[in-house]
């Protein structure tokens, strides 16, 4: 992952280099993407933080009367509802940038501006569902991180 990672940041250095080669200066959805390649970082960090607390609980799955303890489910669940927020933050900062990138081509048009709204629209909605979703996978927010929740979870798999 930190290799695919390293290549996103590679070219988006090229990206940038070209841009400012050509143009003497950057636009909004250059802005947006250095945006996505932040998320992206923040996501590939918290999916290798999610690695620790996965490993404590299939260690103490191995032993069959032991549970794992409240406090890595927990701990598991915070980075999971993170993770799944992050990722959906770093796919519609990726949407956004291009929304961005077709406007600054088709600014000339009216009905395409009319249009490129609707589509804006439709997306940041899209984001705001999808983020309420991974807020409230498991009940209310502020219940988001209890453990009693993916143990019933587990029960009925």
């Amino acid at each position: 992952m930190w290799t695919l990672t390293g290549l996103c940041i590679f070219l988006t250095a090229g990206r940038y280099a070209i841009r400012f080669k050509v143009s003497l200066r950057f636009y909004k959805d250059d802005v947006v993407h250095l945006c996505a390649l932040g998320w992206l970082i923040i996501f590939c960090s918290i999916t290798q933080a999610l690695f620790i607390p996965t490993k404590i609980m299939l260690r103490s799955l191995e032993v069959p009367v032991a549970e794992p303890p409240p406090a890595v489910i927990s701990e598991f669940c915070r980075l999971q509802t993170a993770q799944g927020a992050t990722f959906y933050l770093l796919h519609w900062s990726v949407k956004l940038a291009f929304l961005l990138f077709y406007r600054e081509l088709f600014w000339i048009s009216r009905v395409f501006i009319r249009a490129w709204w609707c589509v804006a629209v439709f997306v940041l909605l899209g984001l705001a569902v999808a983020i309420a979703g991974i807020m409230t996978q498991r009940g209310p927010i502020k219940r988001m991180d209890d453990p009693s929740k993916l143990l019933l979870m587990q029960k009925f798999i």
